[in-house]
C-alpha cells in the first residue's frame, strides 16, 4: 500500500486513511468503493476541523453556477454515501455532524506529520491553520508521514524505549487500579433489596382484617376478624379451618402463629386469662403451652418460645416435654405479636410499645434501630430462613392516637460476603397503601403482608327508600357535624384526620386544623363559633371561622387525662371521661368550667362509664358504659343516674335534636354491627332504626363512626377500601 500512495499526502482519522492525490479512501489498508463528489465533501471537511462547512460552500465547490442540478438532493445524497463509507450515523456522529440548516463539521480526530488533533481543539485562528496545503506540502522527512508504515531507524529505537516506559507504567497502574477497585468493591454497600411485581391473593370483604401467620404446601395461612383461622392457596379461594378447642365453644379464638413447616398453630381463646395451645393444621389440639399469648417456634419447628407472665423467656417442646428457662430480658415490654428468631438461633426480636427489641443469648437486649430517622413505630419484624434480611413494618407519621406502621422495610444481615452489606434499613414499599404482619415463605423468595387501602364514604339513611345513599358526593370523611343553624358543616377528613368546615352542600371548603396526631371527636358549640374536637388525649378548640387551635386546659391534678368532651347547652362548660376508655372508674366523669377551669366530678354511677353527651335541652348527661354493659343516663334535676343494663356492645352515642332519644351503634360480634339503635329517653325503650347487617363500617380513630344530620337521620362512613393479603417478590 506504501508504493501506491505517497506517505506525504495521506491524512489518516482512526482506521481511514485518505490518500489525497489518488483521492482514494482506505479502511485497514483496503481501498473503498467511494470517490467523486463524497471524496470532494471529505477535503472540504478536513480543511476546516471542528468548523462549520455551510451548505452553499459546498455548493459553490461541488457545482458550479452554470450547473443545472437539484443541489439539496444531491448534496444530501454524497453525505449519505460518505457517512455508509465511513459507517457514520447522522443521530450518532463519530465523523460527521450535521448542524440543521446550516451545513455539515468533522468532529473526529486526525494526524498531521506526527500529531494527533482534535477536531474541537484550539482557537477558531489555531483550527483554520490545519488547511490542507499543510498537509500536501512535501516533507525533508519522508518519514515524519503520520501514515508511513517505514520510520526511521532512530524513530525505531525512541519508540521501543518509549513503549517499554508505558508497558512499565501501564502495569503498574493497572495493579494500583485493580488494588484500588477491589478495596472499593469491598467496601461498596451490597446492592439494596427491592420488591417485584406483586400479586393479590385474597379478594374477600367478609374480612375488614387479615393477618398473614405463615406459608406452607401452596398456602398461606391468616387469622382475621371475624376470628378465626383461614388459609388461602393460588385458587383465591378462602378455606376456613376449623379448631376444636378444648375450652368453651363460647369464647372466640385467635390464631396467632404457624410453624415454619406448616404442620401446626399456635391458637388461644378470647378470655380474661387466654391459654396458648397448639393445634395441627386439621385443627386439632395437641397440647397446652402457657398461660400467654406471646409466642412463636424456632426455626426447625421443635421448639415453641413463649414470654411467661412473670416476663420471662422459655422454651417448650411442640409436643411433648417441659419448659426450659431461657433468659430474663432487663428492658423492653409488651407483646402484639410474635417474636422472631433469627435463623441461627442467637438472637429474638420482639415488639414492645411501637418498638422493637433485640434479645442476644446471654439475655442482653437493646432497642433495635433506636434512630431510624422519621420512624414513629416499628413493629411485626421477621428474618428471612436463610438469615440475609430482617423485614418489618415502620410508621413515618403518626395518622392517630395510636401510631399504626404502615410501611415494608429490610434491613440487610447478610454475612460472610466480601462487601459489606448497608448498616441502614431501606424501604421496600410505598404509599398510597399501607403495609403490616410480614411473613416469608421458606425460600426466602417472597413476603406475604397485609395491604391496606384506607377509604371511606359518607353515607346517609334514605327513611323513603330504607337504604343507605351517598351524602356530599360520598366525600371520605367522618365526625361529620352540624352548625346550630344548619348551614354549615365540620368534619375530619379520612384517613388525613385533618378539620374541615364547608358550606352545607359540602362547597367552599376551609380547613381548620390538621394536628400532627390526627382529630377525631368534633362538636360544634352551641353558638355556633367553636369547633372543639380532640386530637390523641388531647383536647382543642378552634374558630370555626379558622385560626390556631387552642388547647383546653384541665386541672393538673387529673394527671390520667381528659378523654372525649362534650359541650354543655350553654356552650361554657365541657363534660369529658378523666380516664381513658376501657380503664374507667364509676366516678369518672366531670364537668369543667371553661372559664375558671376547675372541674367537678358528678356522682358516683351504677357502672363503669365513659363518653358523656349531654343532651340539647341540657337536662341528661348520657354515658356508655364498660363493654356489653348498657348505658346509664344522669338526670340533672334530679341529680340521680338512671341505668340500662345490656350485655350487647353500645358504640358512638349521639342525641336527637329532640332530646327525647340517643342513638348509637349496636354490635353483637366485634368489629361488626347489627344496626343503628335508639333508646327513649327516660323510658329506656330501645329500637332498630337501621339494619346494618350487610353494611362495612369505617372511622377514625375505632374504626367507626355515627352521626345525624339536622332531620335526625343517621350519618355513617362506609368502609369502602380493602384490606387483602398479597404476595410479594423479595429481589436483591
Amino acid at each position: 500500500m506504501e508504493n501506491a500512495v505517497g506517505t506525504n499526502h495521506r491524512v489518516c482519522f482512526k482506521a481511514f486513511e485518505l490518500d489525497l492525490h489518488t483521492r482514494e479512501l482506505y479502511r485497514h489498508g483496503i481501498r473503498l468503493r467511494v470517490q467523486g463528489q463524497p471524496i470532494d465533501v471529505l477535503e472540504m471537511l478536513l480543511e476546516r476541523p471542528g468548523e462549520l462547512v455551510t451548505r452553499e460552500a459546498l455548493r459553490k465547490k461541488l457545482w458550479p453556477e452554470d450547473t443545472f442540478v437539484d443541489f439539496e438532493h444531491s448534496l444530501n445524497s454524497a453525505v449519505t454515501r460518505l457517512r455508509d463509507a465511513l459507517g457514520d450515523k447522522a443521530d450518532d456522529p463519530k465523523y460527521i455532524e450535521t448542524l440543521p440548516r446550516l451545513g455539515y463539521r468533522f468532529v473526529a480526530e486526525f494526524e498531521r506529520e506526527g500529531f494527533a488533533v482534535s477536531a474541537g481543539a484550539g482557537t477558531k485562528h489555531e483550527r483554520s491553520s490545519l488547511s490542507m496545503r499543510d498537509v500536501r506540502s512535501d516533507s525533508e522527512s519522508p518519514n515524519a508521514s503520520p501514515c508511513s508504515a517505514e520510520p526511521a531507524l532512530a524513530t525505531v529505537a525512541a519508540k521501543s524505549r518509549s513503549k517499554f516506559w508505558r508497558v512499565t507504567i501501564f502495569g503498574v497502574g493497572t495493579l494500583l487500579a485493580g488494588a484500588v477497585g477491589f478495596y472499593s468493591y469491598i467496601h461498596k454497600p451490597l446492592p439494596p433489596p427491592h420488591i417485584g411485581d406483586s400479586r393479590q391473593l385474597t379478594q374477600d370483604v367478609r374480612w375488614r382484617y387479615k393477618r398473614p401467620l405463615g406459608a406452607g404446601g401452596g398456602r398461606v395461612y391468616f387469622s382475621g376478624a371475624p376470628r378465626g383461622l383461614f388459609a388461602v392457596g393460588g385458587s383465591g379461594e378462602i378455606e376456613t379451618i376449623p379448631l376444636v378447642v378444648p375450652w368453651s365453644s363460647d369464647h372466640e379464638v385467635w390464631a396467632s402463629d404457624v410453624s415454619p413447616d406448616g404442620a401446626y398453630f399456635l391458637a388461644w381463646p378470647m378470655t380474661d386469662h387466654p391459654t396458648l395451645w397448639v393445634f395441627t393444621t386439621t385443627g386439632k389440639p395437641v397440647r397446652y403451652v402457657a398461660e400467654t399469648t406471646c409466642a412463636t417456634w424456632s426455626n426447625d419447628s421443635k421448639q415453641i418460645l413463649y414470654l411467661s407472665a412473670d416476663r420471662k423467656f422459655y422454651s417448650v417442646p411442640t409436643t411433648s416435654g417441659e419448659p426450659h428457662l431461657l433468659f430474663t430480658p432487663t428492658s423492653g415490654g409488651g407483646c402484639f405479636f410474635p417474636f422472631s428468631w433469627s435463623p441461627d438461633g442467637k438472637r429474638i426480636r420482639f415488639d414492645s410499645s411501637g418498638s422493637i427489641w433485640e434479645v442476644a443469648s446471654d439475655g442482653s437486649n437493646h432497642e433495635f434501630l433506636p434512630g431510624m430517622k422519621n420512624s414513629v413505630s416499628k413493629c411485626c419484624g421477621r428474618w428471612t430462613p436463610d438469615g440475609a434480611f430482617y423485614i418489618f413494618a415502620s410508621a413515618k407519621k403518626v395518622t392517630s392516637s395510636i401510631p399504626a406502621a404502615n410501611q415494608l422495610w429490610a434491613l440487610d444481615e447478610r454475612a460472610g460476603q466480601l462487601r459489606k452489606p448497608s448498616p441502614d434499613p431501606v424501604q421496600l414499599t410505598f404509599e398510597p397503601m399501607q403495609w403490616n404482619f410480614p411473613v416469608i415463605s421458606q425460600d426466602s423468595r417472597t413476603i406475604y403482608a397485609t395491604g391496606t387501602v384506607k377509604q371511606g364514604e359518607l353515607g346517609r339513611f334514605d327513611p323513603q327508600t330504607g337504604q343507605i345513599v351517598r351524602y356530599l358526593g360520598g366525600i371520605s370523611a367522618d365526625w361529620l357535624t352540624f352548625s346550630p343553624d344548619g348551614k354549615y358543616v365540620a368534619y375530619v377528613s379520612y384517613p388525613e384526620q385533618k378539620v374541615w368546615r364547608a358550606n352545607r352542600d359540602g362547597s367552599g371548603r376551609i380547613l381548620l386544623a390538621e394536628p400532627e396526631n390526627g382529630a377525631w371527636g368534633l362538636h360544634w358549640s352551641p353558638d355556633g363559633a367553636r369547633i372543639l374536637f380532640a386530637s390523641g388525649s388531647e383536647t382543642y378548640i378552634v374558630s370555626s371561622q379558622g385560626g390556631k387551635p387552642e388547647r383546653v386546659q384541665f386541672p393538673p391534678s387529673e394527671k390520667a387525662g381528659e378523654f372525649d368532651p362534650t359541650w354543655s347547652p350553654d356552650g361554657k362548660r365541657l363534660s369529658y371521661t378523666v380516664d381513658s376508655y376501657p380503664n374507667v372508674t364509676p366516678n369518672g366523669i366531670r364537668i369543667l368550667d371553661l372559664e375558671t377551669h376547675r372541674s367537678e366530678a358528678l356522682p358516683s354511677a351504677p357502672a363503669h362509664i365513659h363518653s358523656p353527651r349531654w343532651s340539647p335541652d341540657g337536662r341528661y348527661i348520657f354515658c356508655e358504659a364498660e363493654p356489653n354493659a348498657g348505658a346509664a343516663v344522669f338526670d340533672t334535676e334530679e341529680q340521680k343516674w338512671m341505668y340500662f343494663p345490656s350485655k350487647l356492645g353500645w358504640s358512638i352515642s349521639t342525641w336527637a335534636h329532640d332530646s327525647r332519644s340517643v342513638y348509637f351503634l349496636l354490635s353483637t360480634v366485634p368489629l361488626t354491627f347489627d344496626g343503628v339503635y335508639r333508646i327513649l329517653i327516660p323510658s329506656g325503650h330501645i329500637e332498630r332504626v337501621v339494619d346494618l347487617t350487610n353494611v362495612r363500617l369505617n372511622g377514625s380513630p375505632f374504626g367507626y363512626w355515627l352521626g345525624l344530620d339536622p332531620e335526625d337521620h343517621p350519618l355513617i362512613m362506609r368502609d369502602v377500601g380493602s384490606v387483602e393479603i398479597y404476595a410479594l417478590p423479595l429481589e436483591r
